[in-house]
């Protein structure tokens, strides 16, 4: 996940119910964002959930900037 943006972690969880990911950015002062969470089906993340991720974690660098 690093290729998404800088400080952006994911935590990966397996259970009897599946495999599930939550991506998260804890970059800011007293804050942690989840970006998204997701059930995982596959090897690799869908375009689709990548994208979600990129365009979350873009709009909070914005809020985040105008602080």
């Amino acid at each position: 996940m690093n290729n998404l943006g800088h400080g952006i972690i994911e935590i990966r969880q397996r259970d009897h119910n599946g495999a599930f990911r939550l991506v998260y950015v804890a970059r800011f002062a007293k804050r942690i964002y989840v970006l998204h969470t997701f059930p995982k089906k596959t090897q690799k993340t869908s375009l689709q959930d990548l994208n979600i991720i990129k365009k979350r974690y873009q709009a909070l660098l914005e809020i985040e900037n105008e602080r």
